[in-house]
């Protein structure tokens, strides 16, 4: 399978294509841009590895562009149109389109996607190859059993080591961004724009401080005078720790989005900051096999818990 993967993209406005074409790009793709239904036709050849297809062209459209391809083709195709409604969604899936998104779009969301149906058709859709143990000087790894041979000596890997290992050594030499490490390593897509930041995959103890310090420096800043805070600590199977605060209760509507990015959970105060410190100390507890819930009981003497969970680790 090559490493590179060259994605067409079909639509007749050239601003949406450049657009597309510059997220692409950046997360490594190379592009092909066709501005009719006819020269989408005429471009796609062997090497190309997804379509990216908008319905509304001249000459032939979306349409019947996806029942031409699906005739003798069955590479990932998404389509991208201003057409919302239900019937068109169900016939342009019904014809053999993988993916459908409306514009206006978000490029990010595009980009993860193409991602998903790249790694859902090449990865995982084709038929499995026996593999060969991976072999750099004097390490080798060992495919089957999933573990690291140093000389003679034999080192157990977790699912994740074995996998980001599998990544650096099947490529010698080549610099992986952290991204790619991430998306390597746990299986996830993470799409990520300038304001946005990457959790470092590195499991330490300043990680954990961090969480610590940000809900509880949430919990301070958003409380007025006069309001309490208080942490607990339980000590059972693992550690849970309880920061209650007797300060607004964040609204119901927000309550179950307050871990996604860009999230206020009190959109009435001034500075709130950028709405990300909740979603990164969530990745942070995710990656150290743990997780952050809020609590909001109409019955107790506190507005608003946040409980933190995470196993004890064995050394």
């Amino acid at each position: 399978m090559k490493e590179t993967k060259t994605i067409l993209v079909a639509d007749d406005e050239q601003e949406i294509r450049s657009l597309i074409r510059v997220y692409l790009e950046k997360d490594g793709y190379v592009v092909v841009e066709a501005q009719d239904g006819e020269e989408a036709l005429r471009k796609l050849n062997k090497e190309i590895d997804l379509m990216v297809l908008d319905i509304m062209m001249p000459h032939i459209d979306g349409i019947e562009v996806l029942r031409k391809v699906r005739q003798e083709n069955n590479i990932p195709i998404i389509i991208l149109s201003a057409k919302s409604s239900d019937c068109d969604k169900i016939l342009g899936l019904d014809l053999g389109a993988d993916d459908f998104m409306v514009k206006p779009f978000n490029p990010l969301e595009l980009v993860a996607r193409v991602s998903a149906n790249i790694r859902r058709f090449y990865q995982f859709g084709c038929e499995l190859q026996e593999e060969q143990n991976i072999t750099v000087k004097d390490v080798t790894l060992n495919i089957q059993e999933c573990v690291l041979v140093l000389d003679t000596e034999r080192v157990p890997l977790t699912s994740v080591e074995y996998k980001i290992l599998k990544l650096l050594m099947s490529q010698p030499g080549r610099v992986f961004t952290k991204q790619q490490i991430y998306e390597a390593g746990w299986d996830q897509l993470y799409a990520i724009d300038d304001n946005s930041i990457m959790v470092c995959i590195q499991g330490d103890s300043k990680q954990l401080e961090r969480v610590f310090s940000n809900i509880y420096a949430n919990a301070l800043k958003h409380n007025k005078e006069g309001d309490s805070v208080c942490t607990e600590i339980e000590l059972n199977h693992g550690i849970v720790v309880y920061i209650r605060d007797t300060g607004v209760r964040i609204p119901e509507n927000i309550e179950k989005h307050i871990f996604e990015p860009f999230v206020i959970g009190d959109s009435s105060r001034k500075n709130n900051g950028s709405g990300l410190g909740l979603s990164i100390a969530s990745k942070i507890m995710e990656l150290h096999h743990g997780k952050i819930m809020l609590e909001q009981k109409e019955d107790s003497q506190y507005s608003k818990s946040f409980v933190i969970c995470f196993p004890f680790t064995r050394k």
